[in-house]
């Protein structure tokens, strides 16, 4: 990424986030504002890759953004043998 001529400039969140689920959403000209973002962040999509995006749909998919997710799995021994 250090060697491209342009960097990704991130309009919300912060560049430290982790990624989680992503998409990378292209569209000649225009890529449907706000209701295609709340549509991804509705099904799971963490990070938003876009070419486009209009600064009007900011303050909407800044409420939109999902809360950071923990990671991990809690384990329930029902029986057997549990070793470290």
């Amino acid at each position: 990424m250090e060697a491209s001529l342009v960097q990704p400039d991130p309009w919300l969140g912060e560049a430290t986030n982790p990624v989680g689920r992503w998409v990378v959403q292209m569209a000649a000209g225009t890529n449907g504002g706000a209701p295609v973002y709340r549509t991804y962040y509705g099904n799971g999509i963490d990070t938003i890759l876009a070419m486009h995006i209009d600064e009007r749909d900011l303050p909407e998919l800044e409420q939109l953004q999902l809360p950071r997710r923990t990671s991990g799995l809690e384990v329930i021994a029902g029986s057997g043998v549990i070793r470290p």
